[in-house]
């Protein structure tokens, strides 16, 4: 969940009815979970205290679950979280260095996809190269065209989807549904993403992640 919905879940009455239940349910329950909050700081600076506050009620209420808050940014807020009532275990995400990714590919493919991979990719794509995920995205492209590298991010994820649709058919799943059909539910599923809202911080620099046990 975001931390923009968790906001529109803590002040709209519908929701907060449905709160009650969920609430009983995590009093509750003999399972654990981890309630994972992703974008502190993409929630603009007049709704981010409130969102602190939701978020420390939360963990003082659910103590046996655990809680994942992620920031791009260690601002106030983020520190009057980290350093109140949480007790949380703070780790420092930081970017993944050229050497690393290199390393990286050339654990997962043969030397000389890896080296050849490396050196095909520019300046742009090197730098996606330094988040996580999207290293491993491009693997994954690289293991899907055998030789063409994706020109850009849009082209990154378009690639990423195919694979990924393609891995359900050959595991024959969601045979029922065509592939057009499934593409037509993931474009309205990202839809939403795209859509401004005035809660969020357009302007997102880069940080951490708190983990409350």
């Amino acid at each position: 969940m975001g931390a923009a919905q968790l906001l529109e879940a803590m002040t709209t009455a519908q929701d907060a009815a449905e709160a009650g239940d969920i609430g009983r349910y995590l009093q509750e329950t003999p399972f654990l979970f981890y309630l994972m909050l992703d974008g502190l700081n993409e929630v603009r600076a007049d709704y981010r205290k409130q969102i602190v506050n939701a978020i420390r009620i939360l963990s003082l209420e659910y103590p046996r679950h655990a809680m994942v808050v992620t920031s791009r940014v260690q601002d106030e807020c983020w520190r009057e979280l980290r350093e109140g009532s949480l007790n949380a275990e703070t780790v420092v995400v930081q970017p993944i260095t050229e050497p690393q990714a290199q390393a990286y590919l050339a654990a997962h493919l043969e030397p000389e996809d890896a080296q050849e991979l490396w050196n095909r990719l520019d300046t742009r794509m090197r730098g996606l190269a330094a988040t996580p995920l999207l290293l491993w995205m491009l693997k994954e492209a690289w293991l899907e065209s055998r030789g063409r590298i994706p020109g850009n991010r849009g082209e990154l994820y378009a690639n990423f989807i195919t694979r990924m649709l393609r891995l359900d058919d050959n595991k024959m799943l969601n045979t029922a549904i065509s592939r057009e059909r499934r593409l037509e539910a993931l474009e309205s599923l990202a839809a939403p993403c795209r859509r401004p809202d005035p809660r969020l911080d357009t302007q997102a620099g880069s940080g951490g992640y708190s983990r409350g046990e």
